[in-house]
């Protein structure tokens, strides 16, 4: 609408008005661009970085359980029939009951060649 505004108040064909319209417009699309493409930028990074840390979290998070899954299991055989009996960290008693036990059990072993 502005193009034919302009053409007709200065006379002017479609070409010649569309070029005028560009070189008013231009340094403020410019502008307007370069302002677009930054607050892109910042937000991508933004969004990359809650990402990235939400990610982060949730990798040592199932690190944890994994460790904590393989690194404090147990297993010894019943006194009475053999078969294993299986302890494990997440059972809700291993803080109270189970390692305390297990401490004492093994209070006494040592590395065959420790250092101390």
């Amino acid at each position: 609408m502005v193009i034919v505004k302009l053409q007709a108040d200065e006379d002017l064909d479609w070409d010649r008005a569309c070029l005028k319209i560009a070189k008013i417009v231009s340094p403020k699309m410019e502008e307007y661009d370069r302002a677009v493409k930054e607050k892109a930028l910042s937000l991508a990074k933004g969004e990359f970085m809650t990402r990235l840390n939400k990610t982060r979290a949730e990798i040592e998070r199932q690190a944890r359980i994994e460790i904590r899954k393989k690194g404090q299991n147990f297993e010894v055989p019943c006194n009475r029939c053999g078969k294993p009996m299986k302890f494990s960290a997440e059972d809700k008693n291993w803080d109270s009951k189970v390692k305390p036990i297990l401490y004492e059990a093994f209070s006494i072993w040592q590395h065959v060649n420790c250092p101390t």
